[in-house]
């Protein structure tokens, strides 16, 4: 829906809903996404709505901080767009995500049930029946599609406190770019301008979208971090086939010689997540003997420039980060995805396929015998990864 539509009809509220009054409908209320409270305690908010037409739901990404007792209003458009209906339902707990660290507010998956088994144009919450919703969220499809728009989608954990390392930005875009990803979700919550400048000109190439995260509460764990994986998973239902969770410092490498990208690694597999273990890099580990060490210095290429790790591997489900069927999952947590279908089973990969390569140290008192020398990024993409890092960062000061 267009934000430059005009709507301020009056319509009629008909179904399963005892409103007996008339609703004023105005384009000024229409959202992609936002964060909406449900309830005048501000206990419970809501961020993005996704339909999905198997079990005639909508489900809603949020937080809560206790008993939901909220009502949804579900807006459908007719087919000559000149009419709304509106249909009112509980608002449910579907799946609490509890890695709260101790905070106030949980990430919550919450579910409205349709009646009229189609997709609404629109969701509102409130907390009473009947009330005039202030801000009306956009309801987009789940649904599975005959052929996917993309393989790979990366989720990126809300940026924050004014993030502005441009340098590892570009860095984590190209090389991931590399190993398959199509396209990058970045939730942004607080970052400096010259991030906006990148950004901007990753977004116009359409390799990136920015979701703006100004996540209304403080009392909650790491920006809303696992709400944001909620929602980059329901978004790329119907458009990608995978979603892969890493965050800014942190790469999964095939280690096998023949393996450079995540399709080559996983394809001959069935399984409905791949979760890979963490190695943690050390920052004093220079790689002075890289051919170009000059470009990759001058350029914060951390990845080219560190070459050892511990030989310390953290479990799997610990530190873990992973690639996961997105038709397949209905949630996922930081380091692992809960509750697979049977016929989705989780696979555990081995270390000798592909780990997780961290780019920040973990103790700077570990001794060189609990180390190892890997310079898989270097050998395998360090010349397309400076190329293309050189071609990004020509396009950026073009502003192109």
């Amino acid at each position: 829906m267009s934000s430059n539509m005009t709507i301020s009809k009056t319509f009629s509220i008909k179904i399963n809903s005892q409103c007996a009054n008339l609703m004023t409908l105005q384009s000024a209320t229409f959202s992609e996404t936002t964060w909406l409270p449900a309830d005048d305690k501000n206990d419970t908010f809501v961020f993005s709505a996704f339909y999905d037409s198997k079990d005639s739901q909508v489900f809603l990404v949020g937080l809560t901080s206790g008993g939901v007792h909220s009502t949804c209003q579900m807006w459908y458009m007719s087919d000559d767009g000149t009419a709304f209906v509106m249909e009112e339902s509980g608002l449910l707990v579907f799946k609490s995500l509890p890695e709260t660290h101790d905070k106030r507010y949980a990430a919550t998956l919450f579910k409205c049930v349709s009646q009229l088994k189609r997709k609404p144009t629109y969701i509102s919450v409130a907390e009473n029946s009947c009330r005039q919703p202030s801000s009306l969220i956009v309801v987009k499809s789940t649904d599975t599609p005959q052929t996917y728009q993309r393989r790979f989608t990366l989720c990126l954990m809300p940026i924050h406190n004014n993030y502005n390392d441009s340098y590892a930005l570009v860095q984590w875009i190209e090389l991931n770019h590399l190993l398959g990803a199509d396209k990058f979700v970045v939730y942004n919550y607080s970052s400096a301008s010259n991030i906006g400048i990148i950004l901007d000109m990753y977004t116009k190439r359409n390799i990136i979208e920015v979701v703006q995260w100004p996540i209304p509460v403080k009392d909650v764990h790491y920006f809303g971090q696992v709400a944001a994986l909620q929602d980059c998973l329901y978004r790329n239902k119907h458009d990608s086939e995978f979603v892969v969770n890493v965050d800014l410092d942190e790469f999964i490498i095939p280690l096998k010689e023949n393996i450079t990208t995540w399709a080559q690694l996983i394809d001959h597999l069935n399984g409905g997540a791949f979760i890979f273990r963490n190695s943690f890099y050390l920052m004093s580990s220079g790689n002075k003997t890289f051919y170009n060490i000059s470009f990759a210095e001058k350029f914060h290429l951390s990845t080219l420039l560190m070459s050892r790790r511990e030989r310390k591997l953290w479990l799997h489900k610990q530190r873990s980060k992973y690639i996961v069927r997105t038709s397949k999952a209905t949630s996922l947590m930081i380091h692992e995805v809960p509750a697979l279908p049977s016929d989705a089973r989780e696979t555990l990969m081995p270390e000798d396929d592909a780990i997780v390569q961290h780019f920040r140290n973990s103790d700077e008192h570990v001794s060189l015998e609990q180390t190892v020398a890997d310079v898989t990024i270097r050998d395998k993409y360090g010349q397309q990864l400076i190329a293309n890092v050189q071609r990004a960062w020509e396009n950026i000061k073009r502003g192109v």
